[in-house]
């Protein structure tokens, strides 16, 4: 196993035992960390660049509804927590058919947010 990925292990075992994991995908978990946030702990490299890509994203890109978020030190993404319970994608506005899965969600305003925008 190379440096990376028994870092990454550790990292998931820590929030594992001490958060609760309310999602995640093929690369990352993602763990309630309270207070209206979110924590995206990569499993392998691929998560890792999800995470430095959405934090890219969401301060360079002002054109798109993108979920308010930033590195935590050098692997974790902090995440603003979203309410994932939108109904019927019938019902969202048309732009979301550009988002992958329509993974959106609301802030606390309900404002409709991409929560989910890597890369891999």
């Amino acid at each position: 196993m190379d440096e990376i990925s028994i870092e990454l292990e550790q990292l998931e075992a820590y929030f594992s035992s001490k958060y609760v994991i309310i999602g995640g995908g093929r690369h990352r978990k993602t763990y309630d960390v309270a207070n209206g946030y979110v924590a995206k702990v990569p499993t392998c490299e691929a998560g890792l660049h999800d995470n430095w890509h959405e934090a890219f994203v969401f301060k360079r890109d002002k054109d798109w509804p993108y979920a308010r978020c930033r590195m935590c030190g050098q692997y974790v993404l902090v995440m603003e927590k979203l309410d994932i319970d939108v109904g019927s994608r019938n019902n969202l506005p048309r732009w979301t058919d550009w988002v992958d899965c329509a993974q959106v969600g609301y802030d606390s305003k309900r404002r409709l947010k991409i929560y989910d925008y890597g890369i891999n």
